[in-house]
């Protein structure tokens, strides 16, 4: 009895290290995936999605677009980023990121929003775990800069600055000429079947 009750003690001690363990790992590992549809934005003919607090080429970004860029989200191109959306857009309700709270899926939050010009009043969407180590966007960052939208990439930026990506926006509607024709074939099929 004595030797089983020890066995038990042991086995809970390795299970409780492995859930530690997997808990710590999972935070320095890329969430894979397509991102959800409220960690970004639709803007100006694209979706944009904000993706970190350091600029893309910082060493302290340690930025991956690999994993992304088969759903199609890449760096956008300087002329781009002149039309890009402020911080402020990156708020709405329902965004992944709850105000004053983390986003329970991915762990991204904003941080360091005192001081900014332009305040943090609610929800707003943040990407960075998809494409960092790291899990925040700065907000403070946001206000002081981004209202003249000089996103990391854009000429004459600074090391700390954020980045945002891009990609065109995907729909999953099926237009309707393509609808209709399969609908078309379909009944054209068990037409043809009958006979």
């Amino acid at each position: 009895m004595k030797n089983m009750k020890s066995r038990s003690l042991l086995l809970s001690t390795v299970l409780a290290s492995a859930f530690m363990f997997s808990g710590s790992a999972k935070a320095a590992v890329l969430i894979s995936g397509p991102l959800p549809s409220n960690t970004f934005i639709s803007f100006g003919g694209f979706e944009w999605a904000w993706v970190n607090n350091f600029a893309f080429d910082s060493s302290s970004a340690n930025f991956d677009l690999g994993p992304q860029s088969v759903f199609g989200w890449r760096l956008p191109t300087l002329d781009e980023l002149a039309l890009a959306p402020s911080a402020a857009d990156f708020q709405f309700d329902g965004a992944n990121v709850p105000f004053g709270s983390a986003d329970p899926v991915s762990g991204a939050i904003f941080n360091a929003t005192s001081g900014a010009t332009v305040p943090l009043t609610g929800d707003a969407a943040c990407a960075t775990p998809y494409f960092s180590l790291n899990n925040s966007c700065n907000w403070r960052d946001a206000g002081n800069y981004l209202d003249d939208r000089t996103w990391a990439g854009n000429e004459g930026y600074e090391s700390w600055w954020d980045t945002v990506v891009i990609r065109d926006v995907v729909s999953s509607e099926v237009p309707l000429p393509a609808t209709f024709a399969l609908i078309s074939l379909g009944l054209l099929g068990l037409r043809l079947r009958r006979k």
